[in-house]
């Protein structure tokens, strides 16, 4: 199965990075294909 991950925000530092990330891995490792995407705009 194929997965993304969209982080709409961008990169935070409250924990939702490492979340997606984690996800990331574990889905790959259940054998799935995952693309995550960050929005680069920061205000």
């Amino acid at each position: 199965m194929k997965y993304v991950i969209l982080m709409g925000r961008g990169i935070e530092g409250t924990g939702n990075t490492k979340y997606a990330i984690e996800l990331q891995e574990y889905l790959e490792s259940c054998g799935d294909q995952v693309i995550c995407y960050a929005n680069a705009d920061r205000k």
